[in-house]
């Protein structure tokens, strides 16, 4: 008798906790806006390819240098460095 309402308690929880509702996911975020990559002599190496620096500078004399982070933008297409220009 015990095993039998064990048995409903068990059946009727698990039909309530998929019966609830999902919660809805959230679609106001923004899609992704930066592409980052690294400093490359004087330029930003983003996936395979080089970019001129737009804002910045990848030099080492000007506070930039190899394997610091630069990144471009993909709302107004430039390309921001380090460095001071």
């Amino acid at each position: 008798m015990q095993l039998l309402r064990l048995f409903a308690v068990l059946v009727t929880g698990a039909s309530v906790a998929f019966a609830s509702p999902v919660s809805e996911p959230n679609t106001k975020l923004k899609a992704r806006q930066y592409t980052y990559g690294e400093c490359n002599g004087t330029s930003c190496r983003v996936g395979f390819s080089n970019f001129s620096c737009d804002v910045g500078k990848c030099t080492k004399q000007s506070g930039g240098g190899d394997g610091k982070s630069c990144w471009h933008d993909e709302r107004d297409y430039k390309v921001y460095c380090p460095g001071r220009n």
